[in-house]
């Protein structure tokens, strides 16, 4: 924020591709949901960068009731020029990561001031790899447990894709179709650091998300 003291404008335009064959929006048990949702900031503001982000899931039916999901994200961001931080990727929480901080994971660096701050990534990776259980089939209500591995990168030039070196998470938590819309309350916690600083956990909630 500091380094953008004064008046900045964004403009910009995003285009999104998606494709859904899911049996159902929320709990679903079979099929598949991909997107691909482009932003271009450039015309005529302040702001010079090209942002990509790609999801891929699917829902795989297993024993009796028990669902597998396993979803895929991928980041890229190609700064032009000038690119504010909140523009950039940040990994953890109910979205990316679950029971990471996005501290424990984005890179750091002092601003004018003296002072540390986050600064984002410019490419992220996350994949979350889900069994799901109704407990409540009238209620909407299903249970879930989970591991999420993920990691995040200053700049294309320093991507190197290891396994090893990815935050890991492991955790459960449950998933309701309330009558105000789609509640999430999860608990993530850290089992392995890969080369990040994230350890602990938290609890994630969301309430009108998708999933």
């Amino acid at each position: 924020v500091i380094n953008l003291e004064g008046n900045n404008i964004n403009s910009a335009i995003t285009a999104t591709l998606r494709y859904d064959s899911r049996n159902r929006t929320f709990n679903a048990n079979r099929g598949s949901a991909h997107e691909l949702r482009f932003e271009h900031a450039g015309l005529g503001g302040d702001f010079t960068f090209n942002k990509t982000r790609v999801t891929t899931a699917w829902y795989i039916p297993l024993l009796g009731k028990l669902t597998g999901y396993w979803r895929g994200q991928m980041g890229y961001l190609d700064d032009r020029g000038k690119t504010p931080d909140y523009a950039k990727f940040f990994l953890g929480g109910v979205d990316t990561v679950r029971g990471v901080e996005p501290k424990d994971v984005s890179p750091e660096e002092e601003n004018r001031d003296g002072n540390t701050v986050l600064v984002g990534g410019e490419v992220f990776v996350a994949f979350n790899n889900e069994l799901h259980y109704p407990i409540g089939e009238e209620l909407g209500l299903v249970a879930l447990a989970f591991v999420d591995v993920g990691d995040l990168y200053r700049n294309s030039n320093d991507v190197e894709i290891e396994f090893d070196d990815m935050v890991k998470t492991v955790g459960g938590g449950v998933r309701w179709l309330s009558p105000l819309g789609p509640l999430r309350l999860e608990y993530g916690y850290v089992f392995d650091s890969g080369d990040t600083n994230a350890d602990g956990g938290k609890i994630e909630f969301s309430m009108g998300t998708k999933f």
